[in-house]
């Protein structure tokens, strides 16, 4: 938490404004519009009215073709090295030439659009704005050799709340759309005078009070499994920085505070705002106190707890004193998010409801700690309001007094949040679970969080005697968090397995102060403005836990594989190449880990049948496999489980093809995933994946592959019969989706007419494969499609399905909302060999 500045939570718009639904499609067209900039800027297809000016000499009058910008685009070793470094390093590698302001931003706009993409993180953005601002840098730096200031050149993402001037300010509501803000708020200028470039702004929850991070404009996900919440209120600013999207951000809790990578970043953007705060201080509610440089004692003298619910049951009674009428009023007409329905249905209960669930707590239950919750959550009177008000300073004064006081604590150690991110929507009933920061808010103390470690399932699980000795909380939380001895609660290390885990750290100090007036010492346990000590003593949390998987870069470095197969199959492969021999021999890709095929184009890996390839499995075989038979067994495994429920490998003088179907969820697909296509092309070239490899078995010789496409979730006319697998040899036939007439046709999702095209190729002398006792496989489950192939304009399409093998161009379709994951796959590779 930062000290200087009130943050106000919600805004009322005037009384005259009324959003019309066709000012909110402009302002979202608006929006794509911006990012479609951030995707012309990487591509260097921008053209600004700064790049199409007169020359000098030319006549004003005459008309120029716009050019595009010339940009110094980074190369891939730049781009690592720049996302890798912190803050600070980023300016001084500016200041020593070693990159520019833009090609910095440049990196930046990269990668925000390609976690916005996946996580929803971004709201509003200004890539046009800020790639002005940076060039402007770099011609003042080219010209004074001198840096604007300590943040010179480097990109800044701010939290939805902040204003930036000529965008909008949300925070989650609909009626404020297409009311942009007319000038920047105070932090956004004092980054600008210090020389960052604001370039996005960041998600928050609806009114900003919850651990969620949705609103009826759009929902965040955490970057680290998108089923789950990136937390809140800042959730969006947090999924960004989490995924390396932006290297330095602001966010914000009771006070505005920076949010960052490393705790280099933290301090060097807390010193400039602090220092911004005594000039600002004349005309804003803000604290002139700047930035001072304090030493640690030798020896820190660390506390933890175990409990504090009543700084809850405070925070509680003060915050639903109104009803929450006030913090509900933004609403007008959007849809309540479902994360609030805890936190705000107390005051909502009629009496004699609230008094018999009181009773029911208290006497049968035996949760008193949730039935004084409810006993709270209620409309108060002003002499009301005054008692629980008088209760919060005897609570602060007495938790100054023990903790900075008697026990002469230098920080106290404790969760951030009760368990690691939960899935979004389970927070309804769970809003409690925010106590470890609402408990800082209510006594006022300056907090900084430091990432831990991730989840481990074998560390992580639930002691066995957990239940015996009891839970050390209300009892409806624990039971609805860790469940119990016959029912699942939400906290299940094994599907939390890999997420991080962070620990909070509280400072304060005692102040001693001569009282002339009384000619006596008075001593003040305080714990406000105390950020310096906190950032001091989350540096040496930081460099005592040392290298562990978190800091500038990582995230980055995890995500993009550079095809290492290795010599084992293993569950972590990074292999990204696909061997395609026959239908018992080939593989598929797909995510790294649970998600979508469109959010993981650029770093799927490798799934094959068989062993041998240093690549994961799908899934992986029984122990039982016989080692001598082991590649059929597996592939046998495979149909028996559903992962695959139909493979047909077809051989043509021009081209490979397997089609089939399949349950995908098996290879970390999401299940509902409507799919998509992968290539040796990808919109920037580089092909998805980067760094992919097709290699398939052609006359007995391997050959790589050239041209080739995969599809999940059907598309190519083929055999998708279900129950059976084959090997074929094919007609010498033109390559599917080609027209009669050797063009193209262009096709997108959307479209309610499908292209037609070729039937698929006749197929003869087909091997059907058996089970080893030369018995049919049944095979009950049904699934999908994929398929490699020839580079095509035209996008994956849908239509109906058939049980027989496609004599057309009928193609098999996808049941996305059902139980069963019906996604076609089809492989065709077109034969290239290089010499």
């Amino acid at each position: 938490a930062a000290r200087r500045e009130a943050v106000t939570f919600l805004w009322a718009p005037p009384a005259a404004c009324v959003t019309s639904t066709d000012s909110f499609v402009l302002s979202r067209e608006e929006r794509t519009e911006r990012l479609a900039i951030g995707h012309q800027i990487v591509a260097g297809t921008y053209v600004s009215s700064y790049a199409s000016l007169p020359s000098s000499g030319r006549s004003s009058t005459e008309t120029l073709a716009p050019t595009p910008l010339k940009i110094d685009s980074p190369t891939a070793a730049l781009t690592l090295e720049i996302i890798s470094s912190s803050a600070p390093q980023l300016v001084g590698g500016i200041k020593t030439h070693k990159w520019t302001s833009t090609q910095v931003l440049v990196v930046y706009i990269k990668r925000s659009l390609a976690v916005n993409e996946q996580t929803n993180a971004i709201t509003e953005v200004v890539y046009a704005e800020a790639l002005e601002r940076a060039r402007s840098l770099d011609e003042e730096f080219e010209r004074t050799g001198k840096l604007v200031g300590p943040l010179h050149g480097v990109p800044c993402s701010f939290k939805d709340q902040f204003d930036i001037a000529g965008v909008d300010t949300t925070i989650g509501f609909t009626q404020r759309v297409g009311f942009p803000a007319k000038e920047d708020s105070f932090i956004v200028r004092a980054i600008k005078e210090a020389g960052g470039v604001p370039f996005v702004k960041s998600n928050v929850p609806q009114t900003m009070l919850s651990f969620e991070c949705g609103n009826p404009l759009g929902t965040t996900s955490n970057p680290y499994d998108r089923s789950r919440v990136p937390g809140g209120s800042s959730g969006g600013e947090a999924a960004l920085l989490a995924a390396d999207g932006s290297p330095l951000g602001f966010g914000s809790d009771t006070t505005l505070g920076p949010m960052g990578r490393s705790v280099e970043d933290l301090e060097l953007s807390s010193r400039l705002l602090f220092n911004a705060s005594a000039k600002f201080s004349r005309t804003l509610d803000l604290l002139p106190l700047p930035f001072r440089e304090i030493e640690l004692p030798k020896k820190l003298k660390v506390g933890y707890y175990l409990s504090a619910t009543e700084a809850l049951e405070i925070f509680v009674g003060l915050s639903s004193a109104g009803g929450f009428q006030t913090l509900l009023s933004g609403l007008k007409g959007d849809p309540q998010e479902p994360a609030l329905w805890l936190a705000t249905l107390g005051p909502k209960l009629p009496w004699l409801v609230r008094v018999f669930a009181s009773f029911v707590l208290h006497s049968i239950v035996g949760d008193h700690q949730m039935g004084k919750l409810v006993d709270a959550s209620r409309y108060k009177t002003v002499t009301d309001m005054q008692t629980w008000q008088q209760r919060k300073q005897n609570y602060v004064k007495k938790f100054r007094q023990e903790v900075w006081g008697e026990m002469n604590l230098d920080m106290i150690l404790c969760a951030t949040q009760a368990t690691p991110a939960l899935k979004i929507g389970q927070t309804k009933d769970l809003s409690p679970l925010a106590l470890g920061t609402i408990l800082y808010n209510v006594v006022d103390c300056s907090a900084g969080v430091v990432p831990v470690t991730f989840v481990d399932p074998a560390k992580d699980k639930v002691p066995d005697d957990y239940w015996e000795t009891g839970p050390g909380g209300s009892k409806l939380v624990e039971g609805l968090v860790y469940g119990g001895r016959k029912r699942k609660g939400v906290y299940d290390p094994e599907e939390m397995a890999g997420l991080p885990v962070g620990v909070q750290i509280v400072g304060g100090e005692i102040h001693i102060f001569w009282d002339s007036a009384v000619s006596s010492l008075r001593v003040i346990f305080a714990a406000q403005w105390e950020e310096e000590k906190v950032l001091k003593m989350m540096k040496e949390v930081d460099d005592a836990l040392g290298p562990r998987g978190f800091g500038p870069g990582e995230y980055f470095k995890r995500t993009q594989y550079t095809n290492d197969c290795g010599t084992k199959d293993s569950a972590s492969s990074k292999c990204q190449t696909l061997i395609v021999n026959n239908a018992e021999d080939f593989c598929l890709w797909a995510p790294p880990s649970k998600g979508t095929v469109g959010d993981n184009e650029g770093v799927v890996v490798s799934w094959c049948t068989a062993t041998g390839h240093g690549s994961r499995l799908m899934p992986k075989a029984r122990d039982s496999v016989s080692p001598k038979a082991q590649q059929r067994a597996h592939m046998l495994f495979l149909l028996e489980q559903g992962a695959l429920t139909g493979v047909h490998f077809v051989q043509t003088p021009h081209y490979l093809q397997i089609t089939g179907t399949g349950d995908f969820t098996k290879m970390d697909i999401s299940k509902g995933d409507e799919g998509g296509e992968l290539d040796p092309h990808g919109a920037d070239g580089k092909g998805n994946p980067v760094g992919g490899t097709v290699i398939a078995k052609i006359n007995g010789k391997a050959t790589t592959i050239t041209e080739w496409t995969e599809f999940i979730s059907g598309n190519l006319p083929g055999n998708y019969q279900k129950g059976k697998y084959s090997n074929c040899k094919g007609a010498d036939v033109a390559m599917p989706n080609k027209l009669k007439n050797g063009g193209t046709s262009t096709f997108h999702q959307g479209q309610k007419v499908t292209p037609a095209g070729q039937p698929a190729p006749s197929s003869s002398k087909c091997t059907a494969i058996s089970s080893p006792g030369g018995k049919a496989l049944r095979v009950s489950a049904l699934s999908g499609s994929i398929r490699m192939g020839e580079r095509r304009k035209h996008g994956s399409v849908q239509a109906k399905s058939s049980e027989a093998t496609p004599k057309s161009s009928r193609i098999i379709s996808s049941d996305l909302s059902g139980k069963t994951l019906h996604q076609a796959f089809i492989l065709l590779s077109k034969v290239y060999a290089i010499e």
